[in-house]
């Protein structure tokens, strides 16, 4: 069955710097901010609420073992955090509405309560509550329109959501728990050389390891299946879908590139290398540059991501020249259509890569109490006319004109 749900809405509540926030996330999302904000708060949260189907609490945070760094996630003097996420079918009026509220008890991360609701029409007053919870007691409703009340004992350390819990055939827990599978976060890929990572006594992966041979069909958070994924992704494509996606590789590998290759290295190993017309020949993608590593990284997240609830990346400008930023931010636009995007950023070129109409800009701000608001573009006919003065949102923001053009939201 092709997944059709769309994260639309995230609402964070007294999370590290955030009081109380919520984000609309439909279409294209860009997220900006001064360093401490929250940015990557909240791509913690979407990692977390991605995670949650099939982790515990603990497994969750797996480093978050003391009490002082869970006390690091739930906002300073608040008893507890809370966070909603509403999600919604692109094909229908059914809206699902989960809310979840994490607590310290005994030094150790709980659930302290739940609730999902169904709204029709995205009314309120056609709101149907599948489930709630309240510490370890829960009740569930049937279709049946009579009240039908479960309860039972549940650990503080699990949600309702994961796998092996006692709703986990509800057949909206499990549309749910398929949507909240299918968020995708990616953070800036480690390319450094297979070496130096190894030298490091590092665990994770470089994307500049050979591999091996493996089916892969979209890329890994780490990244590091780069190479699987081509092997796999591009033998699927027609020719005119091969063409369209190297005459985009070609703005970045140079106007020499004709196609990228598997050669196999040694048993069950390959790599991916870039062949080029002559007198330049086969580059391993190991050697490209770390720009265009990142863009071929890029064009595998935009081109091969399968339909997905929301797909977030941090700070997309990393090892990025403006020339190549510009491109990808076209990418992830084209991506918006099909599925929600979110990312972060300090630079200015992908605010200015867009116009204004093209996505949405949340501008996030400490204020005097130490807590994080979101502002919004005030999208007027004024402001747009502002825009286009300054060149761009970002040029706007160079000249401080952000106060003048955004609103609290």
């Amino acid at each position: 069955m092709t997944h059709t749900d769309k994260l639309i809405r995230l609402r964070i509540q007294n999370v590290r710097v955030f009081e109380d926030v919520t984000l609309d996330l439909d279409g294209l999302t860009i997220l900006i901010g001064e360093n401490g904000a929250g940015k990557s708060t909240i791509v913690d949260v979407l990692d977390l609420l991605g995670s949650m189907p099939s982790m515990t609490m603990l497994s969750a945070f797996p480093v978050f073992s003391t009490q002082p760094v869970f006390n690091s996630f739930i906002r300073q003097k608040a008893k507890s955090a809370s966070l909603t996420i509403d999600i919604c079918d692109k094909y229908s009026d059914s809206l699902l509405s989960y809310n979840i509220q994490f607590m310290i008890v005994n030094g150790k991360m709980e659930v302290r309560s739940e609730t999902l609701d169904e709204c029709i029409n995205g009314s309120s007053k056609e709101m149907w509550r599948v489930f709630e919870r309240q510490e370890r007691v829960y009740w569930s409703q049937s279709f049946s329109g009579m009240t039908k009340k479960s309860k039972g004992d549940i650990n503080g350390d699990t949600s309702l959501i994961m796998t092996g819990s006692q709703l986990v055939n509800n057949p909206h827990v499990k549309r749910l728990r398929t949507a909240l599978s299918e968020v995708k976060v990616y953070r800036t890929f480690d390319v450094r050389p297979d070496w130096k990572v190894r030298k490091s006594g590092s665990n994770e992966l470089s994307m500049r390891r050979l591999q091996y041979i493996n089916h892969s069909r979209e890329l890994d958070p780490s990244g590091d299946n780069l190479a699987n994924v081509y092997t796999t992704r591009l033998f699927e494509l027609t020719i005119q879908e091969r063409s369209e996606i190297y005459s985009r590789m070609m703005l970045v590998l140079g106007e020499k590139f004709e196609e990228l290759v598997v050669r196999p290295v040694d048993s069950g190993r390959q790599m991916i290398v870039a062949r080029y017309s002559s007198p330049i020949g086969d580059i391993p993608l190991s050697e490209l540059s770390d720009g265009q590593l990142m863009y071929l990284a890029h064009c595998a997240i935009t081109y091969f991501s399968s339909q997905r609830t929301l797909v977030c990346f941090d700070e997309i400008e990393c090892h990025t020249h403006p020339y190549m930023l510009v491109r990808m931010v076209e990418d992830y636009s084209r991506l918006s259509e099909n599925t929600n995007v979110l990312l972060t950023t300090h630079s200015d070129v992908v605010l200015n890569s867009l116009g204004i109409d093209q996505y949405k800009l949340i501008v996030l701000q400490v204020d005097e109490n130490g807590a994080s608001k979101a502002y919004a573009i005030h999208d007027t006919a004024d402001v747009r006319e502002y825009v286009r003065t300054y060149g761009g949102v970002g040029s706007a923001r160079q000249a401080g004109m952000l106060p003048f053009i955004t609103r609290s939201i």
